[in-house]
C-alpha cells in the first residue's frame, strides 16, 4: 500500500488521513485492480500511486466544498475506480462527511485548465499533503490509454458533499 507524504511541519489542523486508515488491505487491493483493469499498461505501483492521490484529492474536497479543485486525468481514474467499488466508496464519503458527486465531462483541447488543478494541488499542500507532481501533470502526464476519456475544468463547479440521507419513519403498509 502506498502511503501519501504529509508535511511535518505544517501548522496543526486537519490533515490527510494515511490511505491504510481509509481502506484496508482488501479494499486497496480491490481498488488497484480496477484501476489496473481500466489502465493495463499502467505498473502495480503506478497504480497504488494513483489510488492514494487520489484518497487525499478526495480528503483534501470534503475539507473545502467552496473551492472549485479538480482532478489530474491520472488522479482522475483513481477517483473512477473508487466509485466503481460502490461499497467502498460509499463507506469512504461517510468518513469524509457526505457523498462526494462525480461530475465528469468530456475532454476537449480547451477544456483542460492547469490553474485549477493548480489550485488543487496548492490546497492539498495547505493540508500538509505533499501532491505526487508526475500524477497532477495534466494530459501530457502518465499516459493512461482509452480508459481515461474525461477529466474537469472549472466549469464542473465546486465538487458538492451530499449529507447521508436520515431514514424517514415509513409507515406500515395498508392490507389489501
Amino acid at each position: 500500500m502506498t502511503e501519501s507524504t504529509v508535511d511535518p511541519t505544517r501548522p496543526p489542523g486537519p490533515t490527510a488521513p494515511e490511505p491504510g486508515v481509509l481502506l484496508s488491505e482488501i479494499e486497496w487491493s480491490r481498488v488497484v485492480r480496477t484501476i489496473l483493469s481500466d489502465h493495463p499498461d499502467l505498473a502495480p505501483d503506478t497504480a497504488e500511486r494513483i489510488l492514494a492521490e487520489a484518497l487525499a484529492y478526495l480528503w483534501t474536497v470534503s475539507q473545502h466544498r467552496d473551492k472549485p479543485l479538480a482532478p489530474s486525468p491520472a488522479v482522475d481514474a483513481g477517483w473512477h475506480a473508487l466509485i466503481l467499488n460502490t461499497e467502498i466508496y460509499a463507506v469512504l464519503c461517510e468518513k469524509f462527511g457526505g457523498f462526494i458527486q462525480h461530475y465528469p465531462q468530456t475532454p476537449e483541447e480547451t477544456a483542460y485548465d492547469a490553474s485549477t488543478v493548480g489550485l488543487t494541488v496548492a490546497t492539498m499542500a495547505g493540508c500538509g499533503v505533499a501532491a505526487d507532481k508526475e500524477l497532477w501533470a495534466g494530459p501530457e502526464g502518465i499516459p493512461l490509454g482509452p480508459g481515461a476519456q474525461t477529466w474537469h475544468s472549472p466549469d464542473c463547479g465546486p465538487i458538492i458533499l451530499i449529507p447521508k440521507p436520515k431514514p424517514k419513519d415509513v409507515p406500515e403498509p395498508i392490507p389489501v
